[in-house]
C-alpha cells in the first residue's frame, strides 16, 4: 500500500501545490488514535465534544442522539441545530454533513435512508418523526 507521502505528493501534483516536509507527520494517526473507527451512541466524548447534545438530553433524548451524530463533522454546526433545521445542505448542516449524517443515521437508529428520502422530509424534526415511526414500524414486525 502506498504510503501518505505518495498521496501527498499525487494531490500536490493535481492541484499545482508542494508537499510540506512534515505531510507523513501530520497524517499518521496519533497514539490512542484509529482510522475509520466507527462511531456509536455509547461513544463517550469530553462535554465540549458533546455540549449541544448534552443541552437537550433530558428534554429531547432523540434529538439528542442525532445531534451526537451531527458534532462528529466538524463542518456543521451543532449548537444551531434544532428540531426546525432546514435539511437543505445549507449552514448549520452543509451538504457534505448532510451526506455524512445521513449514513450515521441509517447505522444508529437501523433504517435506510437516502439523500432525495432526508432533502423530501425537510427539517430536523420530520426526519427525527420519520426515522421514530420506521423503528416503530421495525419493531412491529419482528414481534
Amino acid at each position: 500500500m502506498a504510503g501518505m507521502g505518495d498521496l501527498a505528493e499525487q494531490l500536490a501534483a493535481k492541484f499545482n501545490t508542494t508537499v510540506p516536509d512534515d505531510a507523513d507527520a501530520e497524517a499518521a494517526p496519533k497514539d490512542g488514535d484509529s482510522a475509520g473507527e466507527a462511531y456509536t451512541s455509547e461513544d463517550s466524548g469530553d462535554s465540549a465534544r458533546h455540549s449541544a447534545a448534552a443541552a437537550v438530553e433530558a428534554s429531547d433524548p432523540q434529538l439528542a442522539r442525532l445531534l451526537r451524530i451531527v458534532e462528529l463533522s466538524p463542518e456543521a454546526d451543532a449548537d444551531a441545530v434544532d428540531r426546525d433545521t432546514a435539511l437543505d445542505g445549507t449552514s448549520p448542516i452543509p451538504f457534505l454533513a448532510l451526506v455524512e449524517l445521513t449514513a450515521r443515521a441509517e447505522q444508529e437508529f437501523g433504517v435506510r435512508l437516502s439523500g432525495e428520502q432526508v432533502r423530501r422530509l425537510g427539517t430536523v424534526g420530520k426526519l427525527l418523526e420519520h426515522l421514530e415511526a420506521a423503528q416503530a414500524d421495525s419493531a412491529d414486525q419482528s414481534a
